[in-house]
Parts: C-alpha cells; sequence; structure tokens
C-alpha cells in the first residue's frame, strides 16, 4: 500500500505530459502540482510545474520553482545537464534551457552546455539567439 502514493503522483505526471502536448498548460500544470504535493521530491514534477509556468508567462513563479528544482538537483553541472537532456526529450524546452545555463555556471569549461542551449532555444523558435 506504501507504493500506492507514487503511482499515483506518476499517473499525474503523465496526465501532465499529455496536457502539455496538447496544449493545455493550465491543465497540465494542475496534474503537476498534485504530483509535487503527493511527492515533494519528484523532479519530474517540479520540471513540469516549471515548464508550464513558463509557457503561460509566468516569470516569477517560474524562477521560483526553478530555484527549488535547483536545490533538488544539486549544484553539480552533470546532474543539472542530464535532467535537463532528460526533459528536453519530453519537449519540456524551457526548463530544459535554464537547466542548462545553470550547468553552464557550475561547469563553464565544457562546451557542451552552449551547445545545448542553442539546441533548447532553437525549439522555442528563438534561432537567432541559438546562432550567437
Amino acid at each position: 500500500m506504501q507504493e500506492a502514493w507514487f503511482f499515483y503522483a506518476a499517473s499525474h505526471i503523465q496526465a501532465g505530459q499529455a496536457a502539455l502536448l496538447a496544449g493545455k498548460s493550465e491543465e497540465a500544470l494542475s496534474s503537476f502540482q498534485e504530483s509535487a504535493r503527493l511527492d515533494q521530491y519528484n523532479l519530474a514534477a517540479f520540471g513540469g510545474i516549471a515548464e508550464s509556468l513558463s509557457r503561460l508567462g509566468r516569470g516569477k513563479e517560474s524562477q521560483q520553482t526553478y530555484a527549488h528544482l535547483f536545490y533538488l538537483t544539486g549544484a553539480k553541472a552533470g546532474d543539472l545537464g542530464s535532467l535537463g537532456g532528460q526533459l528536453f526529450s519530453h519537449g519540456w524546452y524551457h526548463v530544459a534551457l535554464t537547466l542548462w545555463e545553470e550547468a553552464e555556471k557550475a561547469d563553464p569549461m565544457d562546451a557542451i552546455w552552449p551547445a545545448n542551449q542553442a539546441a533548447a532555444l532553437k525549439m522555442l523558435g528563438r534561432s537567432a539567439q541559438a546562432r550567437v
């Protein structure tokens, strides 16, 4: 019975992902928030909240969520970059970009972070920025 909350939290992440794919950011936000309520350490839940808030143009709230996500992830560039890659593969380009920017701050000598950021910027329709 103890594992039921985990699967319930995961089902909210799946619902949030489906809502994001359908362009329903408010609905996605609600699903991710419920998952985070059930599992306060779930990186995908907080990544989904940040992505949803970014798509809704709620910058201040998304920045607070990113700060919490960085706290949960830790300050190691590899951990931040890995999570960014996983979330990028789900189409969560805003949060991936932010994670890779944070990874670059932690490890400015690794050329992978700017390259990854360029990929995210391109997917966000910001090709001019990506070229830079």
